[in-house]
């Protein structure tokens, strides 16, 4: 599922568009759609010959065999900022951690802390909207945001009955597409493993007391590891 803001400034703002960009951009959502189990060879019957060009390796397309492949954290385009948020629960204690990094991997900022009281639904909503509220506090613009692809129901899926089950949803996401509709914003769902650093500062913040900016200096020094892999890009098994 990838909901795209548009590549638009050709279109309405008169700026040059830049193929490599372009294509960077396609591998990159198909790499990822791919990561995530939401298309898989049968969607290249015809075109096989492409998997390769795309990115996507780690399978016999001879035999028709798939073999277990690498997750590879991927970098977002070009003047565009990565938001991976992700929740976990220890003790029965719900956390959210999220981080933000820039076309090279670089760590920008990042957060952490519990989420009191909350359902996963209401969870994932709340450590997006931390993570939309930081991007917007250091006036970044173009965000991909990612989360893992067991809560893409819980993160994008809205029912017409919402406000009358869960109004704290409805808000929640009312105030999600507020954040969208001042942004250029990508939503992408990608698999458990390739979000290794929001998960262990999720797993961190299920731990600490409030919920808390991070700076690079004070990483837990696992996610920096982490993120010097994601960085060269090592994959994930």
């Amino acid at each position: 599922m990838v909901f795209m803001a548009g590549e638009d400034n050709a279109r309405y703002n008169g700026i040059a568009m830049n193929h490599l960009r372009v294509i960077n951009n396609v591998k990159f959502k198909i790499g990822t759609l791919f990561s995530a189990n939401l298309i898989s060879l049968k969607n290249f019957k015809n075109c096989s010959f492409a998997l390769e060009g795309l990115g996507i390796t780690g399978t016999d397309i001879v035999k028709g065999v798939r073999h277990p492949k690498a997750i590879i954290w991927m970098k977002p385009p070009v003047n565009y900022f990565k938001l991976n948020v992700d929740l976990a629960t220890i003790d029965s204690v719900m956390g959210c951690g999220g981080l933000i990094r820039d076309s090279n991997g670089y760590y920008i900022l990042g957060f952490a802390g519990p989420i009191p009281n909350s359902d996963v639904i209401v969870g994932i909503n709340q450590a997006i909207i931390y993570g939309l509220r930081l991007c917007s506090s250091l006036d970044m613009i173009n965000i991909v945001v990612e989360v893992c692809s067991i809560f893409a129901d819980q993160a994008f899926t809205m029912n017409d009955n919402c406000m009358d089950t869960c109004p704290k949803v409805f808000y929640l996401r009312c105030d999600i597409k507020n954040f969208v509709n001042a942004m250029k914003c990508s939503f992408l769902v990608v698999n458990t493993n390739g979000n290794a650093c929001a998960s262990t500062l999720a797993k961190w913040g299920s731990t600490l007391g409030s919920l808390i900016h991070i700076p690079v200096a004070a990483l837990p020094f696992p996610v920096k590891g982490l993120i010097e892999l994601d960085k060269i890009g090592i994959p994930y098994v």
